[in-house]
């Protein structure tokens, strides 16, 4: 019989490649928006606040203002750490 850390559980598989795949996609919208506020001579920090506050805006409308703060408080509490 198989030993337990053999088997990959197939939650666990499809949580890591979901993760993998969110990296990957947050690597790439870093990427372009460093390069594009390089390119335009604008303040990085700027510009990723400002996209900061229009996903917040954006989550806010879709997903509802309560979700939104619950979202950005967890993150402030991520980056207390």
């Amino acid at each position: 019989m198989a030993t337990m850390d053999k088997v990959t559980v197939l939650s666990d598989y499809k949580g890591q490649a979901q993760r993998q795949a969110i990296d990957q996609l947050c690597a790439e919208a870093f990427v372009f928006l460093r390069d594009g506020a390089r390119q335009e001579e604008l303040p990085f920090k700027q510009v990723i606040s400002e996209h900061l506050l229009g996903l917040s805006q954006i989550m806010a409308a879709v997903e509802g203002r309560d979700s939104a703060r619950t979202t950005l408080q967890d993150i402030i509490e991520q980056l207390r750490r």
